[in-house]
């Protein structure tokens, strides 16, 4: 978590991503959270620079059309040039959007604090 609560990503794997089974399953987790929001519209951005970002774009779209949602998904080379001041709600955990964005949801974060639960630390001794 960040100074300003948004849950970062600190792996520093984007640039090698390889889909895998959890890949599916925050799909499926960030699907069930917009259901319930009901958004009017949703659209997913991928960094086309970032390898495999077009067929998970290409994937998301095929989910969006078989879940019935209005939106589309894309793998583009700056998704930045569309979301920096964009005027509907923004999920991201980039700094420079978030602070560019008149309205943002940290839906990352909000997915991990409905779906996982807390883990109770031990005490070293």
């Amino acid at each position: 978590m960040a100074d300003d609560g948004f849950l970062r990503d600190i792996s520093g794997i984007s640039g090698n991503f390889k889909k895998t089974s959890n890949t599916e399953h925050a799909i499926r987790l960030v699907l069930q959270t917009l259901r319930k929001a009901k958004p009017r519209d949703v659209l997913f951005l991928f960094d086309s620079p970032i390898s495999k970002s077009g067929s998970l774009a290409q994937e998301v779209r095929a989910l969006l059309s078989q879940e019935r949602f209005s939106g589309d998904a894309q793998a583009m080379k700056v998704p930045e040039q569309v979301l920096m001041g964009f005027r509907g709600i923004v999920a991201t955990s980039d700094t420079a959007i978030i602070d560019q964005s008149e309205k943002i949801f940290d839906l990352a974060g909000f997915i991990l604090k409905q779906n996982v639960k807390p883990i109770s630390l031990l005490r070293l001794r």
